[in-house]
């Protein structure tokens, strides 16, 4: 249930006696993917439609996202505020649905990410900023809490080298084919990377179409009749990073 304050819409009172801590930082993987045209799912809670400070404005990245299995909508977030002056704006909007003996926000850094994240309609809301030119940017997401994760077919068999571990994988519709891209990481070299890739890919029935390797990263990519696969490789400190965009049905 909503009801109208000030032209805009609030939530009513939650249900829930705490508020979970779940926030993921979205920064990694929205700086990799450009997320289009995704298609609109059934949220019972449209996050652009809670009322926002003044001078903030904010714009869809995804109406529905699957990441790490779970549906996500993502707004981008732009505001000439400080960031207590954002903070305080939601930490009161928040606590109008919740008791007053209840907490109704969470607050924590990590890196140069400050985030304040509460529950509103059994959904995980994270706002999570930093400093810009003009004040803040960052981003607000929504998660459902009642829905389980689950990987899909391309995360699971996507090919990996032994000790490869499945950093994040996200969903996203782009012109109305499917896309799923994948970050993984492991220890081995750059080189036994680009070489596993290469050789694998191609056994599984993909056209090598177009490689690049420069000082401490690769690209690769790949594309048959049913989809692509572009790759980025790249060495972090005593890891590689494993960047893969996969349109189409899979590998």
């Amino acid at each position: 249930m909503y009801t109208a304050v000030s032209g805009k819409i609030r939530p009513e009172y939650g249900k829930r006696d705490y508020c979970h801590d779940i926030e993921r930082p979205l920064a990694v993987f929205l700086l990799l993917v450009t997320l289009v045209s995704v298609p609109v799912t059934a949220f019972s809670l449209d996050i652009q439609h809670i009322e926002h400070p003044p001078l903030t404005t904010l714009s869809w990245v995804g109406e529905r996202i699957e990441h790490n299995g779970m549906p996500m909508q993502i707004l981008q977030l732009n505001s000439e505020l400080s960031k207590e002056e954002l903070f305080a704006f939601y930490k009161d909007l928040w606590q109008a649905t919740h008791r007053p003996d209840q907490q109704a926000a969470i607050e924590r850094s990590v890196g140069e990410w400050q985030i304040i994240s509460t529950i509103l309609e059994n959904h995980n809301v994270v706002v999570q900023v930093k400093p810009s030119s003009v004040g803040l940017e960052g981003f607000m997401s929504a998660t459902p809490l009642d829905q389980q994760a689950t990987q899909n077919e391309i995360a699971r068999h996507f090919p990996r080298q032994w000790g490869t571990e499945l950093v994040s994988s996200t969903e996203s519709n782009d012109g109305g084919a499917k896309a799923t891209t994948l970050i993984l990481r492991n220890s081995h070299t750059l080189e036994s990377n680009h070489e596993f890739y290469t050789r694998t890919m191609q056994a599984n029935g993909w056209t090598l179409s177009h490689q690049n390797t420069q000082l401490g990263g690769s690209v690769l990519f790949f594309d048959n009749d049913d989809g692509a696969v572009e790759m980025a490789i790249r060495r972090e400190s005593n890891n590689t990073v494993i960047f893969a965009n996969v349109r189409g049905e899979g590998v």
